[in-house]
């Protein structure tokens, strides 16, 4: 059984929002707490001993600075007189003053900071619903805390930070060849295709099935997405419950990705019809996001799409009306909300013979 401190030692600051704060008397009461500390102290096993001040101290910055970036990371600052921090905090402190210091702003870091802690906040949850999930199945198979901490398993830190750090290599190499391949366009704005898909009538669908199901319905969904969108070139730039947005360079990958996730969704029993709307030009490229009339414009046109049909704008229409793949059909002009009064096209992929 891995050594697990007393919970009196477990001082690592809750995250902002979060009432479980570790107080050893509210956790004792559950069958997860011993556990839980094991896996705590898996991933920090050195004890707590830096205050705010006393960690900013030893980096060499502000206390301010210290809140700062520890709010970035979407974490509650802790109190003045707790020592909640420890040497890998003193670490990631003294890198972000150093930055500072050499290359960025104290804005920009904040911002890199927030930015990779939201991305890196889901890939942890994730991570913990699947440890949730199989710590719940021990405890109802009637196992004791020392056989449930027996049995916790899962990489380790080195084996995570090895892991976190190649797909962010691997991310930024691909991120700087898409914005730098081309010296010419640097520092002009990125024009792409922007492109809606949402499942039609999800709401309603989700409240006749049992969660297990919706679960199960948001993977299918999601995974098809993915699959279908990297596959042909696209990106995936955010779902959103039952929608997601992606992006690709040109609009005849973008069409084809949408022609093609509308009717696998048509010909899947398992996932609700899905609809699209496309529209392209420049954006503002923005934390891995994507903005502007652009962008407005391919969301208000998923809202008037009828089910498993894609709707695309004027603008993409002409650009792609001879090509052969593709088959083409006239919407009535369609008032968009806050946009106007737009001319639209369902595309389809040709019928052939």
């Amino acid at each position: 059984m891995p050594e697990v401190p007393p919970p009196a030692d477990s001082g690592h600051p809750a995250p902002a929002g979060d009432s479980a704060s570790r107080d050893a008397g509210d956790a004792g009461t559950g069958p997860a707490w011993v556990p839980l500390l094991a896996l705590d102290h898996q991933l920090f096993p050195a004890k707590p001993t830096y205050t705010t001040r006393e960690l900013a101290q030893a980096a060499g910055v502000d206390v301010e600075v210290a809140r700062r970036l520890w709010r970035a990371m979407g974490f509650t600052p802790a109190p003045d007189e707790a020592a909640v921090y420890g040497e890998d905090d003193l670490a990631a402190l003294q890198m972000a003053a150093q930055a500072m210091t050499d290359v960025a702003e104290m804005t920009e870091v904040v911002y890199q900071a927030r930015m990779m802690a939201a991305s890196l906040s889901r890939v942890a949850e994730v991570v913990s619903d699947n440890i949730v999930s199989n710590l719940h199945d021990r405890i109802s198979a009637g196992m004791s805390e020392e056989e449930i901490v027996q049995g916790l398993s899962g990489p380790g830190r080195e084996e995570i930070d090895r892991l976190i750090g190649y797909v962010y290599r691997r991310q930024l190499q691909a991120a700087l060849w898409r914005k730098l391949a081309d010296p010419g366009q640097i520092g002009r704005p990125v024009t792409v295709t922007v492109g809606f898909v949402d499942l039609v009538r999800f709401t309603a669908v989700t409240e006749d099935i049992a969660e297990e199901q919706l679960g199960e319905l948001i993977d299918r969904f999601e995974t098809i997405v993915y699959d279908r969108v990297t596959d042909s070139g696209g990106r995936v730039i955010k779902m959103i419950g039952d929608e997601v947005m992606f992006v690709t360079d040109a609009a005849d990958e973008a069409t084809a990705i949408a022609v093609d996730l509308v009717r696998t969704f048509h010909d899947d029993d398992s996932v609700p019809q899905a609809r699209a709307g496309l529209a392209q030009g420049p954006v503002l490229s923005h934390g891995g996001d994507f903005f502007g009339p652009v962008v407005n414009l391919a969301s208000r046109i998923v809202d008037v799409a009828r089910p498993s049909t894609v709707v695309v704008s004027q603008e993409i229409h002409d650009l792609l009306a001879d090509r052969l793949e593709f088959s083409w059909q006239p919407v009535p002009a369609k008032r968009l909300k806050g946009i106007g009064r737009t001319a639209l096209f369902a595309v389809s992929g040709a019928v052939t013979s």
